[in-house]
């Protein structure tokens, strides 16, 4: 995740040595993006100090240089029982040719009677169940409710900054900074392996009118026995004040579920993507296995003609081209560790496609804009 709240805390509960992650976490990234909409999904987190279960949209590429930054997040902590979530929105603006970073004020939720604002001593709230949540944004405002319930909304100069279309994105870290998230203590993760869980996600576009419409666009009840492709990136990076890093093997499907994954595990060097905020570069690459070896170009392609593909394999596979329908546009065998597609012989128009290459022991996606 884009860490999003530095301005609360810059105490770290320990030193991350060099770029060695003893932990890990998980994060899925959606294969589209969206420009305003409701965003309803349920999901369960965990209870453990410092460890944060969060769904969050987020404009791709909003961490490189010359990119304002735009974020929408819903954070629920693991600390005090798991019995708080937090909503805020990210942004930078322009002032002069600079750039400045305009966190909007953090507002953070606790379990309340919501008619006189008394704090309910329950445990393990958001952690020992499932709990529904929606994101309703507009050009004018933002509102997040909980159960069906409002709880935050909105409007102003920070909401009228979310004007981009932005993925969508699920994951569990933890965070360096105490005074955010808790005290991770060393010892206390060294426990039998923790995941958030998610039941499902639906988008419903927002109408002309002001109305969101009646049919989800994009929606995932996670029925298979994997993580459908098509729709989700498996995220592989971290960022400064992460304990862990992300990898592809903390996320998994079973049961009609999401399930994301902290756990402590060997060490991991972040050789590969080190730091990086985001696993997307400025061409539209996103590695979904570590150490890709795949190279795509052009990409993005502005005029249609021949697309180049490259890959480190001596064994041959197979190279499609889908939709973010999950429609097969193009598929075909190779021998050797190049290939090409003449994208002018196909019919396909322009957008944003999955370009798979599948071998004897891996695939490789990448995120191609025509």
């Amino acid at each position: 995740m884009i860490f999003c709240c530095l301005t609360l805390s810059s105490s770290y509960s320990q030193t991350i040595s060099g770029n060695t992650r003893n932990y890990t976490g998980a994060e899925i990234i959606s294969t589209s993006e969206f420009r305003y909409g409701k965003i309803a999904f349920r999901m369960r987190a965990v209870r453990r100090e410092g460890v944060l279960s969060n769904f969050f949209t987020y404009k791709q590429g909003s961490e490189q240089d010359n990119n304002l930054w735009e974020e929408i997040d819903l954070e629920i902590f693991g600390k005090n029982n798991a019995t708080q979530w937090q909503s805020n929105v990210i942004f930078e603006e322009d002032i002069n040719g600079v750039e400045v970073r305009n966190d909007e004020n953090d507002q953070e939720h606790l379990i309340t009677d919501r008619s006189d604002n008394q704090i309910i001593n329950q445990l393990d709230r958001y952690s020992s169940g499932f709990t529904t949540f929606r994101i309703e944004w507009k050009p004018e405002s933002i509102k997040w409710f909980e159960n069906d319930i409002l709880v935050r909304e909105l409007t102003g100069e920070a909401a009228e900054k979310m004007r981009s279309a932005h993925t969508f994105r699920f994951n569990i870290w933890a965070a360096t900074l105490i005074g955010f998230a808790g005290d991770f203590r060393e010892g206390f993760i060294r426990q039998p392996n923790i995941e958030m869980q998610v039941d499902y996600l639906r988008y419903y576009p927002l109408n002309d009118d002001g109305s969101f419409a009646t049919n989800p666009a994009f929606e995932d009840d996670f029925s298979g026995n994997s993580l459908d492709s098509s729709k989700w990136f498996i995220a592989n990076h971290t960022f400064d004040v992460n304990f862990a890093r992300f990898r592809r093997e903390n996320v998994r499907v079973a049961n009609g579920r999401l399930f994301l994954r902290f756990a402590y595990g060997v060490t991991t060097s972040d050789t590969d993507n080190t730091i990086d905020r985001s696993a997307l570069n400025a061409a539209g690459k996103l590695n979904t296995i570590n150490h890709s070896q795949l190279s795509v170009y052009p990409n993005p392609m502005n005029n249609r003609g021949i697309l180049n593909i490259k890959t480190e394999t001596n064994t041959g596979g197979t190279v499609q081209l889908i939709d973010l329908n999950g429609k097969r546009i193009y598929t075909n065998q190779f021998e050797t560790n190049a290939t090409t597609i003449n994208i002018n012989n196909l019919a396909i128009s322009k957008g944003i496609y999955i370009l798979n290459i599948l071998t004897t022991n891996k695939t490789e996606s990448i995120k191609l804009i025509l």
